[in-house]
C-alpha cells in the first residue's frame, strides 16, 4: 500500500475508534465507579467491535504498507478515546454543562475539519484552501476553548 493511501486508511479507521474507543471508555468509567453494569456491558460488546473490527484491519494494512508505524498511531487514537471517556470528570455531564456542549461540539468538529485541510493541501504549497482550513481550525479551537472556559466559569 501506498504511503497516502495508508494514510487515508488511517484516518478512515480513526473515524471508528473514537467511536468505540468512547463507548469502552463508558463501560469503563462505570466499572471505575462501581455502578451496576446492566447498560455499560452493551457498550463494552459494541464499542470492542467497532473500534476493535477496524483495528484488526488497520494492522493487516498498515502493517504491511510503507509506514508501518500508522498503525501504532491508529491503536493510539483507540486507547486514548477509551482513556479519555473513562477518566471525563462527572461535572461534566451536569445541567449547565451541557449548555455549552453545542458549542463545544460545533468548535471541535470545525477544527478537526479544518486541520485535515491544511493536512490534505499543505503538500502543494500554501494556497487558498489551505489558508481556509487554517482558519476553520483556529476559529474551530477558539469556539471549543469558549465553551471550556465556559463550563469552568459557571462552577
Amino acid at each position: 500500500m501506498a504511503s497516502d493511501e495508508a494514510i487515508a486508511a488511517l484516518l478512515f479507521f480513526c473515524v471508528f475508534e473514537v467511536l468505540g474507543g468512547g463507548a469502552v471508555g463508558t463501560f469503563v468509567r462505570s466499572v471505575l465507579r462501581r455502578e451496576p453494569a446492566g447498560v455499560a456491558s452493551f457498550f463494552l460488546i459494541w464499542g470492542a467491535g467497532f473500534g476493535g473490527i477496524p483495528l484488526f484491519i488497520g494492522s493487516v494494512l498498515l502493517l504491511t504498507s510503507e509506514r508501518p508505524i500508522l498503525f501504532f498511531v491508529q491503536a493510539f487514537v483507540f486507547v486514548m478515546a477509551i482513556v479519555l471517556v473513562a477518566l471525563m470528570p462527572p461535572d461534566l455531564f451536569e445541567q449547565d454543562a451541557l449548555k455549552s456542549m453545542p458549542t463545544a461540539l460545533a468548535g471541535a468538529i470545525l477544527c478537526m475539519f479544518g486541520a485535515a485541510l491544511v493536512l490534505l493541501t499543505l503538500q502543494d504549497g500554501v494556497g487558498v484552501v489551505t489558508l481556509v482550513g487554517a482558519a476553520l481550525a483556529f476559529g474551530g479551537a477558539a469556539l471549543l476553548g469558549r465553551a471550556t472556559l465556559g463550563l469552568f466559569h459557571s462552577t
